[in-house]
């Protein structure tokens, strides 16, 4: 579902606006409402939204404004500007920035939902094309790593549970974003190959860049991907009339819809607990997945005591436990099953000790992957286990939060820095989890905690010796060239505007 945020100052107007449609049957989620552009930007901030429905004349800071101070983050908000006869002028400003949805006030429910479903059609659309940066690249890898771990442990578990889901949720997309599941039947195993390539060279000529898992069990074909669109009816089409000539039997293919991957995990991890090996597919290879129960059983069991300075029954030194570990991985006589475990390995370690460092652990993997000699696959194993054992933090907050509280420090004067933007290039983590997880451990959001810490270096500066215009300072706390902005969030913040402060704390500043 898309996010969906409305902002009008008129209370009446706001309440109407939120109950005019059933925001579902467009595929929106309405996560919110505000009557303030402050408030607003600060909720975009935090939350993200696909899209703001806004109006141009409000307190604080008008919509024009608050959409240009959004247009210079990293952020992918879509606006859709409401606005009365006689702002039209500032609403043909907004649009040569870029906006391209303006209705009139008052606007009936079929004029926003065709203005919405436009707009629903955009963001899916940016979706699918962000895939093909190289940001969005390399996290699509990390993607792959963190599911095929996902898959592995679920399919070791008498029963899954809602803490499988939990300990993965920092770097997957489980909960929001509805997801497709294909299944080609009767595909015989030499014609894999040639099936990915069709099907590589057919989202190719239909321009649709997505990123997608693939699963091979006994003559079956799984393919997971996010849903972006609304018609795949030229997919389905393609899909059902794949044939081979050497093929024995007819292809037979269904497509299903979930509203989320968790949901297509449950259905999916009691169906492949049923074989002994399947395969995940990789360009033009199959890593084989095998269950082998007591071995697994073993290394988890040594997992959780790394990740306990003292195991219950257990004196052995953390030294101790690492060397009964790294003698299991050089008894494992098979490449494929060694790498198995080695990716157990690393990313529980990774996930239990919220490192935040997956980056490394996936490329780590591929690494091994290219390793031919057993013994290299252990030691190199080994070597990032030490490291993360090392580097883990029993501090006040989980290391990853530490991170993102170590950049606000570093980078108080840079205006347009936003969790979102920390979450995916810095950590590689999902957003949304990081955004829970921020609230949950520093009791205020993202947004507040930035604001409080840029007050308290503008109080710094402003109770210097040196004369400081308020222009200046806020530019140096990073509220941009806005003293307008910088004076209303100081004065929500202290009580008192700017001027004030620094007259009866230090120099005045010249207005």
């Amino acid at each position: 579902m898309l996010k969906l945020l409305i902002v009008e100052d008129e209370e009446i107007i706001c309440e109407t606006l939120a109950r005019l449609t059933d925001w579902s049957s467009l595929g929106i989620e309405l996560i919110g409402t505000c009557q303030d552009g402050v408030d607003a930007y600060h909720m975009i901030l935090d939350e993200c939204p696909d899209i703001v429905m806004t109006d141009i004349n409000m307190p604080g800071i008008s919509g024009l404004e608050l959409i240009e101070r959004i247009q210079r983050t990293a952020l992918d908000t879509r606006f859709l500007i409401l606005s009365g006869y006689a702002e039209f002028d500032y609403a043909k400003r907004a649009m040569k920035s870029g906006v391209k949805h303006y209705l009139l006030k008052p606007c009936d429910e079929e004029q926003l939902r065709s203005a919405l479903q436009e707009m629903v059609s955009e963001c899916l659309q940016l979706k699918q094309e962000k895939n093909l940066s190289p940001v969005t690249i390399q996290d699509a890898q990390i993607q792959h790593v963190m599911l095929q771990n996902l898959i592995r442990e679920g399919i070791r578990l008498p029963n899954v549970t809602t803490k499988l889901f939990e300990t993965n949720a920092p770097y997957l997309e489980l909960y929001e974003q509805p997801f497709q599941y294909c299944a080609i039947y009767y595909l015989e195993k030499n014609f894999i190959n040639s099936a990915m390539e069709q099907l590589r060279r057919y989202w190719t000529n239909t321009s649709q860049n997505i990123c997608f898992h693939a699963i091979y069990t006994v003559n079956v074909l799984l393919l997971i991907f996010p849903d972006y669109t609304r018609d795949y009816s030229s997919l389905d089409d393609f899909l059902s009339t794949l044939h081979f000539p050497d093929q024995k039997v007819s292809i037979v293919y269904e497509r299903k819809t979930f509203p989320n991957l968790e949901k297509l995990l449950l259905m999916l991890l009691p169906k492949l607990k049923r074989y002994d090996t399947f395969y995940f597919v990789e360009e033009d290879h199959l890593i084989p997945n095998s269950n082998y129960d007591l071995i697994f059983s073993d290394v988890s069991l040594i997992t959780q005591k790394l990740l306990q300075e003292h195991s219950p029954g257990d004196d052995r030194s953390i030294i101790e436990i690492e060397e009964e570990l790294h003698n299991i991985l050089l008894s494992v006589g098979d490449k494929d099953f060694l790498i198995q475990l080695a990716s157990q390995l690393l990313i529980s370690l990774s996930i239990e000790t919220v490192s935040g460092d997956i980056k490394t652990i996936s490329q780590t993997l591929s690494r091994l992957h290219n390793e031919d000699n057993l013994t290299n696959i252990c030691n190199i194993t080994m070597n990032e286990i030490y490291q993360i054992t090392d580097t883990s933090s029993n501090g006040k907050y989980s290391p990853f939060i530490q991170k993102i509280i170590n950049y606000v420090d570093d980078h108080i004067s840079e205006e347009n820095m936003t969790l979102k933007g920390i979450s995916e290039n810095i950590l590689y983590m999902n957003a949304s989890y990081v955004s829970r997880i921020f609230v949950k451990e520093v009791g205020q959001t993202f947004s507040s905690y930035v604001t409080e810490h840029r007050i308290e270096k503008a109080k710094e500066i402003l109770s210097g010796t040196s004369v400081e215009q308020i222009q200046n300072v806020a530019t140096l706390v990073g509220c941009g060239n806005n003293p307008y902005y910088f004076s209303k969030i100081f004065k929500k913040v202290t009580g008192m505007t700017p001027t004030i402060y620094a007259r009866r704390f230090g120099t005045s500043p010249h207005n």
